[in-house]
């Protein structure tokens, strides 16, 4: 089965080298949205093993999506990896306390974006909650 993999960024950009780099993975589908409503609105209808998600987005900020993904049963268990290129330490911190299960600072190294994301999704797999 694919293990699906949403890339949430408003950069179109940084979306697409996370995509990417994620390719040295087996069986990755990915979707990429810039906009938290749009990735709200397809997570709200769909199984997901992983959510990659930006810090700065627009109109919502990335903790703000954390809570609202948290709030949703089917995707309370769903790990996420938070990323900023936010300096402030605190913009980690919000992040974390949010729910993100690991978080990366921006740039973005391709091989430890792949060993955390393989990491999450092995975990998340094992406890028995893909949502492929």
């Amino acid at each position: 089965m694919p293990v699906r993999v949403v890339i949430i960024d408003d950069v179109y950009l940084n979306a697409r080298l996370i995509e990417q780099a994620l390719r040295g993975l087996d069986g990755i589908v990915t979707e990429i949205f810039q906009g938290p409503h749009q990735a709200l609105e397809r997570l709200a209808s769909g199984p997901v093993d992983l959510i990659i998600l930006d810090y700065r987005l627009p109109g919502m900020s990335g903790t703000d999506v954390l809570n609202r993904l948290r709030a949703m049963p089917h995707l309370s268990a769903v790990p996420v990896l938070g990323i900023t290129g936010v300096t402030d330490p605190s913009a980690m911190d919000a992040m974390q306390r949010a729910g993100a299960n690991d978080l990366l600072r921006k740039p973005i190294n391709p091989e430890v974006l792949r060993d955390r994301c393989a990491r999450l999704i092995s975990r998340h797999q094992l406890r028995g909650t893909g949502g492929g």
